[in-house]
């Protein structure tokens, strides 16, 4: 029992693998890249404003592109929900996923910080893609995000399955 638990846990990751720090920073520039490069693509001027299908293949190529180039390092989650997927069935000891989520979150605001000081605020005038819905309540709004995260994972988890 106390052998499962470390197992889960996972502190000999940390203590005998060195490739973590590596997939750790993997996976923190995977996050800072798709946020600066994908949120950018979001940036409208006065006499242009991208579609969505430019922005959408914006992100699908830079994902594509960071699955090659990092995904042999840290498997290229570059999301938290893909991260915890991972964890619940098992491919993943909860330390390693505590770590990714971190720096997955600092890899996210860095970007977003980046982005904000790069861009002047007229080229920010649409949001930076932040959808405005506001004939959702919160539930609904919470429930489509779920949704779309919980496709998201199925199909990272899908698709990584060997």
């Amino acid at each position: 029992m106390k052998a499962d638990m470390s197992k889960f846990i996972g502190i000999s990751e940390f203590t005998q693998n060195r490739k973590i720090w590596r997939m750790l920073f993997a996976e923190l520039a995977g996050t800072f890249l798709l946020v600066i490069i994908g949120i950018g693509s979001c940036t409208s001027g006065a006499d242009w404003s991208p579609s969505v299908p430019q922005i959408a293949f914006t992100f699908g190529l830079t994902v594509a592109t960071l699955a090659q180039t990092i995904g042999h390092i840290s498997g290229c989650h570059i999301n938290p929900a893909v991260t915890v997927g991972f964890l619940i069935v098992g491919e993943m000891t909860l330390l390693k996923a505590i770590f990714y989520i971190i720096v997955q979150c600092v890899g996210a605001m860095a970007g977003s910080a980046v982005l904000s000081l790069a861009i002047p605020d007229t080229l920010g005038g649409n949001g930076l893609g932040v959808s405005n819905f506001s004939s959702l309540s919160a539930g609904q709004a919470v429930s489509i995000e779920a949704f779309i995260t919980a496709i998201l994972v199925l199909v990272v988890k899908s698709v990584s399955d060997s």
